[in-house]
């Protein structure tokens, strides 16, 4: 913004806007944003990012807005309150450093876990015991990488 030419006091507001809306979208508040929810990053638009299940996790990554998420496809209109959030699958680590590593590796893992689940699809014809081995196969690959 600096750049662009914005005054200091500009600067000033926008920074008192995003510690305000930091803290709103974290403070697990039932405050209702309405239509707002569509094109801001509120708090209710954002709890579907920190909810257990992959699909909404991997969505509402909007920091202000969910211009970006929309036009990438990663909105999620949040037509509930969150109450439970963390990811289900996966321990984030304490460590500054490992925290860093985490995205890399959650993104290996929802590649391999959709490689399982499609190999799944096209093995469904073929005898039980074949299926037991492969669904045997997919269990041990919906295991989570370690954290390293």
């Amino acid at each position: 913004l600096f750049l662009l030419g914005a005054s200091d006091n500009e600067l000033a507001l926008w920074t008192v806007y995003m510690g305000t809306n930091g803290l709103l979208q974290h403070s697990n508040i039932d405050f209702k944003m309405g239509w707002l929810n569509k094109w801001l990053a509120t708090n209710q638009s954002h709890q579907v990012h920190h909810r257990p299940n992959w699909e909404d996790s991997n969505s509402n990554f909007g920091n202000t807005t969910m211009i970006w998420d929309r036009l990438f496809g990663t909105f999620r209109y949040p037509l509930e309150t969150t109450q439970e959030v963390g990811l289900s699958l996966f321990s984030i680590p304490d460590n500054y450093w490992q925290h860093l590593k985490t995205p890399f590796q959650l993104e290996a893992f929802r590649i391999r876990r959709s490689n399982s689940h499609t190999a799944l699809k096209r093995d469904s014809l073929e005898s039980p015991a074949t299926r037991t081995r492969h669904e045997n196969v997919d269990r041990d690959r919906e295991t989570p990488p370690p954290v390293l």
